[in-house]
């Protein structure tokens, strides 16, 4: 399933721990891996260069970003070589976000692993973290690693959750997460959170449904509950039995971001896996998609899948 993982590395102790995860992951996929380092430069870029800026030549922004470079060399070959991982050290100069998702694109990569600053409420929103644009735009599944489960930070996933709602785009993260679970050798626990319909519906539109079901005798709530389950059991099921993963099943009742958090902090996982609505632009951070809140929250690596 992942043959080519790109890892972003700036040097900083998060995009270390990226590294080392998106090293074990491409361990057990046999998978080649390409750790990017962008140079970001205000003089990097002729729309960037100001009058008082022009005096500074180009061969010093070439001098300063091959020094860095070779500063991410001696910080992250280490970490692929413990791990016995060959990896291709590259270098972009430009803006990272553009810079990540066009050698995503033009390598035809299977997986991006970022790290995250696990930024706050409105400065998530606004000020543009690098992990947050990935999630947007890239084509690929976005691995966001951060938190301070050391196991999963090692790239070591034994505890892996599976949000699901049954949807196609839960499906699309089933199949990956089945696939995660089987080549790190553990066991897959689903988790599934179901609104709960009998605070949104009216008593009349519950007895109906339930009068059509048949069921007049089982509350609205617990109905829809049960057959939430039954879907997730069945289309989740389906993939693990076929690669041979054991899966557990649980349900919450609430607001998605708020139960997966909830299981995240007082379960430990060291993996989590969702899929994402796949919006694009400013509108999505704006309404904030349930993947991006757990992504850049929750106390562990979160796997978002498109």
């Amino acid at each position: 399933m992942f043959r080519k993982i790109l890892v972003c590395v700036d040097g900083s102790p998060r995009a270390m721990a990226a590294a080392r995860v998106g090293a074990a992951v491409a361990r057990h996929y046999g998978a080649e891996i390409i750790a990017l380092n962008v140079f970001h430069h205000q003089l990097a870029g002729p729309a960037a260069i100001s009058s008082w800026a022009i005096e500074i030549e180009q061969s010093e922004i070439d001098r300063c970003a091959r020094q860095e470079k070779a500063s991410i060399e001696h910080m992250v070959c280490p970490i692929f070589s413990d791990l016995d991982t060959p990896v291709r050290i590259v270098q972009e100069i430009g803006h990272p976000v553009e810079a990540i998702l066009a050698l995503a694109e033009r390598e035809e990569v299977d997986l991006i692993v970022v790290g995250s600053r696990g930024l706050q409420g409105i400065k998530e929103l606004f000020l543009g973290s690098v992990s947050s644009a990935l999630l947007h735009h890239a084509k690929c599944p976005v691995l966001i690693v951060r938190g301070d489960n050391f196991r999963a930070r090692a790239g070591d996933f034994q505890e892996i959750v599976l949000a699901s709602d049954g949807s196609v785009r839960a499906q699309k993260a089933a199949e990956v997460a089945v696939d995660m679970a089987q080549k790190f050798a553990t066991s897959l626990t689903v988790l599934n959170v179901c609104a709960d319909v009998s605070t949104i519906m009216l008593p009349l539109e519950q007895a109906a449904i339930c009068e059509e079901e048949g069921l007049l005798g089982e509350p609205i709530a617990d109905l829809h509950s049960r057959r939430m389950l039954e879907l997730v059991r069945e289309k989740v099921g389906a993939v693990a039995h076929q690669a041979g993963v054991y899966c557990s099943y649980i349900q919450r009742t609430g607001h998605p971001y708020d139960a997966i958090m909830h299981y995240a902090e007082t379960q430990y996982p060291d993996l989590i896996v969702l899929g994402s609505h796949g919006m694009g632009g400013f509108g999505q951070m704006l309404v904030g998609s349930v993947s991006n809140f757990v992504a850049h929250h929750a106390p562990c690596p979160v796997l978002v899948v498109r």
